[in-house]
């Protein structure tokens, strides 16, 4: 399934349209691993990591539950991590999120 760049980013930008219309402000996007390190290849999916004040008080499962439904119409996969600002604040070094923040690839639109 391996996409060119732009296709990629069409699909991301798509993903974050859609939690907006399901209520998630988005504060940051991050693409990482293989698509941003362009190591990708044809059973690669799309990592993101989305920073949303809504994950504040938010337990895991119903964050993962808002990142499921704004994939019900990506015909891609999406492996969508959430955060909320108050964990990227205090990110510990050697955690998956202090890697994300600082490889990672900020989506902007």
């Amino acid at each position: 399934m391996a996409q060119t760049k732009s296709e990629i980013k069409k699909i991301v930008i798509r993903y974050l349209q859609n939690l907006r219309a399901i209520g998630v402000p988005i504060e940051k996007a991050y693409l990482f691993g293989s698509q941003a390190q362009a190591k990708a290849n044809a059973e690669s999916d799309i990592d993101l990591a989305i920073v949303s004040p809504l994950f504040e008080k938010m337990s895991l499962w119903d964050r993962a539950g808002y990142m499921g439904k704004a994939a019900w119409d990506i015909p891609y996969p999406i492996d969508a991590l959430g955060y909320s600002p108050s964990q990227v604040r205090k990110v510990a070094d050697g955690t998956l999120l202090s890697h994300i923040l600082k490889n990672g690839i900020e989506i902007t639109q």
